[in-house]
């Protein structure tokens, strides 16, 4: 995977020159970080390498256009995968997508107490975790999957950090109710 020590200029060099429309830098730009959104694409599109693609390249078409708005006062790469998690969640949304979920889940999912996630297997989860209702489903993958705490996710979504939160607290009541049924 290519770093930034690979490259001559280093990141605000490139970000400078893909601002003012400099196509290499650009492309240097989507070589750095385009494996790990790709990556973030695949999550919320049930590993559909199609829609992934779709979604990549209309996120860093907003990443290139939004270029001027990066403040530099946090990490560039979470600024490009905060763009690419909304346009995925977008892009689900028009397209009614279900949401993925991989083999990360088991070690994300995070309480001070042991609970019925922690028996599950993984296959099992993602099942019961597509069986999820579609607000239950976001919020979950976006604590869980992205690790987004639930400020961010109600900025993301465009609701209060209380409905973020009962919705992951709905959403693992939802999950442990499937598991009994299924048990």
């Amino acid at each position: 995977m290519p770093n930034f020590e690979s490259y001559v200029a280093p990141l605000s060099d490139m970000i400078r020159d893909s601002i003012q429309g400099c196509s290499k830098m650009q492309k240097r730009l989507y070589l750095v970080f385009a494996p790990k959104m790709y990556q973030v694409c695949l999550r919320y599109t049930n590993k559909n390498a199609e829609d992934a693609k779709d979604i990549m390249q209309d996120g860093f078409i907003k990443v290139y256009k939004n270029l001027h708005k990066f403040r530099y006062d946090g990490s560039f790469e979470g600024w490009i995968r905060t763009i690419i998690t909304r346009t995925a969640l977008s892009y689900i949304k028009n397209k009614k997508n279900t949401v993925s979920y991989n083999s990360e889940l088991l070690h994300l999912v995070k309480d001070n107490e042991t609970n019925v996630l922690d028996r599950l297997a993984e296959k099992d989860i993602i099942h019961m975790v597509t069986k999820l209702p579609p607000g239950y489903r976001k919020i979950f993958m976006l604590y869980v999957m992205e690790g987004y705490n639930h400020q961010e996710i109600a900025t993301i979504l465009n609701c209060s950090e209380g409905t973020s939160k009962s919705q992951l607290h709905r959403s693992k009541n939802k999950l442990q109710e499937l598991y009994k049924k299924s048990a």
